[in-house]
């Protein structure tokens, strides 16, 4: 495996490989909407074609209707979006890509972009799948850098060195970004996208030298893996607070170092630890000033409750709010209970996390069949809900548990 040759710093921002990535996952995103609509095929899909194609991502692929089941409609949502990722009206080129019809003219029009832009360059994200309305988040390219160069003096604090990158996850949401797109793109490292693969299959691709990038939902698929990892790899997860079954799938399989990492679509990373009971430590670009935290100058407002310890480091108390993670994705249980409500049979509703799925406790109209009913209720979640927020399991009962002061009872 051959490193690619390094971007000096005032160079563009992402290299060209890593755009394709990115333009990729925003496709993939796009269609997997249209395919849960019932809209275009599975033969349609961007992974589909980029396979059949013999070597993803070609430059060759073309954007259109014949191969990718995109109208003329769908086609200007599509643009839309990727030109709000990078904010390419920046440079007034988001237009190109309705006439630019191949992924790698589209890639050219992002990469002139940046050259363009440099460090001033923007990026926007969303939250990761929050029903209760995911969120748009802008951060500026000099911020994410710094960030990048953070991770690099972490990862080069102690061995192994790493060589390449094997991502499993979405290189449009933040944490992959920065970890299989940004990271990679500054010390030329080479990277996979592995986000669609099997556990498996994952753990197969990884050598000597490599950096995985999971998140706890995925390291704890590999519970049943009988696999040893090669010695000098280096294990990452974030996107959700990781458990002690996060730990210790992911220390089975023999990694020479473990960094979870903590912060959020709207901070960016903030801190970093090495094991399951350690403490958190502040990434290197972050200043701690008595009342807050900031990157480059700008506060950084977390959502979770922080116990600081006056070495510095800090240990996460919760959320601040009452959204729960579920497969790294942010869940209102609130707007699950909501789309439940909307069943005429359903009286009341009340949902909460079992395990790593939530499950749904329904207090049935008379009368109701709960097995007819649940078909439904499944149904109904399959079509307004992101697969993390669906409930696994259904309880059915004439009223909602309470106890004696009138609050929800444990169920």
């Amino acid at each position: 495996m051959t490193a690619k040759e390094p971007l000096a710093l005032e160079d563009r921002v992402l290299d060209r490989e890593a755009i394709g990535r990115i333009c990729v996952s925003l496709i993939a995103s796009e269609q997997q909407h249209l395919l849960r609509e019932g809209r275009i095929g599975h033969h349609q899909l961007i992974g589909a074609r980029l396979l059949a194609a013999g070597h993803p991502p070609p430059d060759d692929l073309l954007i259109d209707e014949d191969t990718l089941g995109l109208d003329s409609l769908l086609m200007l949502s599509l643009v839309t979006r990727v030109a709000g990722v990078f904010h390419l009206s920046d440079t007034n080129t988001e237009d190109y890509l309705l006439v630019r019809r191949r992924l790698g003219e589209w890639v050219d029009l992002i990469d002139h972009h940046h050259t363009l832009m440099g460090r001033n360059a923007r990026f926007t994200f969303w939250t990761s799948g929050s029903i209760a309305g995911p969120k748009s988040v802008t951060h500026c390219a000099a911020a994410l850098l710094s960030e990048a160069e953070a991770i690099a003096k972490i990862l080069m604090e102690q061995p192994p060195k790493v060589r390449r990158v094997l991502s499993c996850v979405p290189p449009h949401h933040i944490y992959g970004f920065l970890w299989s797109c940004l990271l990679p793109s500054r010390l030329g490292l080479e990277a996979k996208q592995l986000a669609n693969l099997s556990a498996s299959s994952i753990v197969r691709h990884a050598c000597s030298g490599d950096l995985m990038v999971g998140t706890p939902f995925i390291w704890e698929q590999f519970a049943e893996l009988d696999y040893q990892l090669p010695g000098d790899v280096v294990g990452v997860t974030s996107g959700a607070p990781s458990t002690a079954e996060t730990w210790r799938c992911a220390s089975a399989l023999g990694p020479a170092r473990i960094l979870d990492i903590y912060g959020s679509t709207e901070t960016g990373g903030i801190g970093w630890r090495e094991s399951r009971d350690g403490t958190f430590r502040t990434l290197p670009d972050i200043a701690c000033l008595p009342d807050m935290l900031s990157r480059l100058g700008n506060r950084l407002d977390l959502q979770d409750e922080i116990d600081w310890e006056k070495d510095g480091s800090f240990t996460i108390l919760g959320r601040k709010d009452e959204i729960l993670q579920v497969a790294g994705s942010n869940v209102s249980p609130a707007a699950v209970r909501e789309i439940l409500l909307r069943n005429p049979r359903v009286r009341d509703a009340a949902v909460r996390l079992d395990g790593r799925r939530l499950k749904a406790m329904i207090a049935t109209a008379e009368g109701a069949d709960e097995a007819e009913l649940e078909i439904e209720l499944r149904a109904s979640a399959a079509r307004h809900l992101p697969a993390p927020a669906r409930p696994d399991r259904f309880l059915f009962a004439p009223q909602l548990p309470r106890t004696a002061v009138g609050k929800m009872a444990d169920w």
